[in-house]
């Protein structure tokens, strides 16, 4: 047997007029079948289970119980495709930690090609500056050997104007070379 305050519990109600009333207007339906499943007495209203039933089917709660499995199947495969998206994102993420390693590493050749060209293009420019260097030397060897060439040749004439005059001087007389030393 239950009574209101059964009935509050059992569909959440916080008064017991609420209840009261709903039974008052659907007590015809309760009691259909002749038998009293219902009833208020001087210590208030008394339910047997059959009672219980009805007011149940009256207010719906059979279709609760329908929408609450439902709803409990509707959890279960929210959670089922929530584990199967947190199972691609463990994918996609363990994909996207490869592209970032290879990117890396990419990055890093680069870098090192890079380190290859500027080593490449430093080793140009010192042959550039070697080349201009030696080219430098080759002017100054070139001048230097000019200087030589010409000091050589005023030296040969120097020598033949000396061959000259000694073989003038050889030339000369005795009594001239006596007299005149020069």
């Amino acid at each position: 047997m239950a009574n209101i305050n059964d009935l509050m519990l059992r569909y959440k109600t916080q008064t017991a007029g609420a209840i009261r009333k709903f039974i008052s207007r659907h007590i015809a339906e309760i009691n259909a079948d002749g038998i009293e499943h219902a009833r208020q007495t001087s210590d208030g209203w008394y339910f047997d289970a059959e009672a219980v039933r009805r007011i149940d089917e009256l207010r719906g709660l059979s279709q609760v119980a329908i929408v609450e499995q439902e709803e409990s199947e509707r959890i279960k495969e929210l959670q089922q495709e929530n584990e199967n998206l947190r199972q691609l994102l463990l994918v996609a993420q363990s994909k996207l930690i490869k592209v970032q390693e290879d990117l890396n590493e990419n990055q890093k050749l680069l870098s090192d090609s890079e380190k290859k060209l500027l080593t490449a293009e430093s080793q140009s420019k010192e042959n550039d500056i070697a080349l201009i260097r030696t080219q430098a030397d080759l002017e100054i060897e070139k001048t230097m050997r000019k200087i030589a060439e010409d000091k050589f040749i005023e030296s040969q004439k120097q020598h033949e104007e000396l061959k000259l005059e000694f073989a003038r001087i050889k030339n000369r007389g005795l009594i001239d070379r006596i007299f005149n030393k020069f």
